[in-house]
């Protein structure tokens, strides 16, 4: 488990060349991702499947922190 947090990490940062502020596990990355929108938060990447498995997707707040999203789909 630890490895595909470090996958998520990994992923953020090549992104957005920062550290997400937070990671959350869900059980639907691309819901989570629609719910955030929804309270006005921007998609910025996903949902995308790692290589082990996990998918995972970011998204920034109306104050553009950056939050992490990953699960099993």
């Amino acid at each position: 488990m630890l490895d595909q947090w470090r996958t998520c990490w990994r992923a953020a940062r090549t992104t957005h060349d920062r550290d997400p502020h937070t990671v959350r596990a869900v059980p639907d990355v691309e819901a989570a991702l629609r719910e955030a929108e929804r309270f006005g938060g921007k998609r910025q990447m996903g949902p995308e499947r790692a290589p082990t498995g996990l998918v995972a997707g970011y998204f920034t707040d109306p104050r553009a922190n950056l939050t992490g999203v990953a699960g099993p789909a």
